[in-house]
C-alpha cells in the first residue's frame, strides 16, 4: 500500500501550490481514499508526516479538503493485518525443542527391515525405514529422500556401518534420530500385568527391532484374536473386547523371522495401572509368553 499512499502524495503535491483542489480532483481523491483501510490511511498520514515542511503542511490542509481523517495508532495496529510467522532462511533452522510444538517437524518410525529374496540377490543388506510428520526435508547421513513423508532407503552389503542418523526439517527447525541396526536380541523385557478402566482397548502391535518377517499369533482368554500376523515396524492397531474379571492374553512366535528371535512391542490404550508399553522377551519359533488384563 506504499505506492498508492506515495500516488496519492503526488497527486496533492501536484496542485500543493494552490493548496486547492478542484472539484474533478478532489472527487477522484475522495473515491481512491474510500477504498483506503484504516491501515492504508495510517500509512498515507505517516507518509505525509515524513515530508518536507512546507510540503507536509500543505499536503496537510490538501488532506483535510480531501476529507482524509487521521487514524489514531491504536486503531491502526488493530487494522493492519497480522503477520504470520516468517519461516527461518535456509542454513538457520533451529532444533525442534526450539520452536514452537505446531512448527516442529517429527520422526514418527526409524527403523530397518530386511529385504526380499530380489532385493538379497542385489546385495542389498537391509532397508532403512522411515515416517515422518509435518517434514518437508528428510535426509540419511546427507542423501535426500524423495518422499519427505514416508519411504525407504536401501543400504548395500558393503556398507562399513550399522548405525545410521535420520534427519528431518520444515522451514522452521530440525530433528534427528540415531539408529544402530542389529539383529533382533533379548531387551532384557517381559510382559507384565495392567488394570484398564474400560472393557474394551486397543491393543497396537510393532516389531520394535529389525524388522526380518517376525510372525504372531494372540488369544485372549482362549480365542485366537490374532492369526498369523507378520509383524512390522510401524504399529498396527486392533481392539480387544474385555470380560470383568482378570483378562489371559497370550502371544505366540509363530515365526522368529529371518534372523530370530521375535521380539514384539505391545502398547495398551486406557491404562490405568502397570505399564501402557511393553516389549516381549525374545522368543523362539513355537514360544510363548502371556499377561494378565484387569478391567472393571
Amino acid at each position: 500500500m506504499k505506492k498508492l499512499a506515495i500516488l496519492i502524495i503526488v497527486i496533492l503535491a501536484a496542485t500543493a501550490c494552490s493548496t486547492s483542489l478542484s472539484p474533478e480532483q478532489q472527487q477522484a481523491v475522495e473515491a481512491t481514499v474510500g477504498a483506503m483501510t484504516d491501515a492504508d490511511l495510517a500509512e498515507l498520514d505517516e507518509a505525509i508526516e515524513d515530508a518536507a515542511p512546507e510540503l507536509s503542511s500543505a499536503l496537510s490542509q490538501l488532506e483535510e479538503q480531501a476529507g482524509i481523517e487521521p487514524v489514531p495508532q491504536a486503531q491502526a495496529a488493530e487494522a493492519a493485518p497480522a503477520a504470520s510467522p516468517a519461516a527461518a532462511p535456509s542454513g538457520e533452522r533451529q532444533p525442534a525443542a526450539a520452536v514452537p510444538p505446531e512448527q516442529r517437524p517429527r520422526i514418527v518410525y526409524f527403523f530397518a527391515s530386511v529385504p526380499s529374496q530380489s532385493g538379497i540377490e542385489a546385495g542389498i543388506a537391509f532397508f532403512l525405514e522411515y515416517t515422518t510428520d509435518n517434514a518437508n526435508r528428510v535426509e540419511i547421513f546427507g542423501n535426500v529422500m524423495e518422499n519427505p513423508q514416508e519411504g525407504n532407503f536401501p543400504i548395500y552389503g558393503d556398507s562399513p556401518s550399522n548405525q545410521w542418523v535420520l534427519w528431518a526439517a520444515n522451514d522452521f527447525a530440525w530433528v534427528e534420530q540415531n539408529l544402530i541396526v542389529s539383529h533382533d536380541s533379548d531387551a532384557g523385557t517381559t510382559l507384565s500385568n495392567i488394570n484398564v478402566n474400560t472393557n474394551t482397548i486397543t491393543l497396537s502391535l510393532r516389531d520394535p527391532q529389525l524388522q526380518d518377517g517376525d510372525v504372531v499369533n494372540i488369544d485372549l482368554n482362549g480365542v485366537r484374536v490374532l492369526d498369523r500376523y507378520p509383524t512390522s515396524g510401524r504399529h498396527v492397531s486392533f481392539p480387544l473386547t474385555l470380560q470383568s474379571r482378570p483378562n489371559t492374553l497370550i502371544i505366540t512366535a509363530q515365526n522368529q523371522g529371518v534372523s530370530g528371535p521375535m521380539v514384539a512391542e505391545l502398547s495398551y490404550s486406557n491404562v490405568v495401572g502397570g505399564s501402557p508399553v511393553q516389549m516381549t522377551s525374545a522368543l523362539g519359533t513355537g514360544q510363548t509368553q502371556s499377561m494378565t488384563i484387569y478391567a472393571p
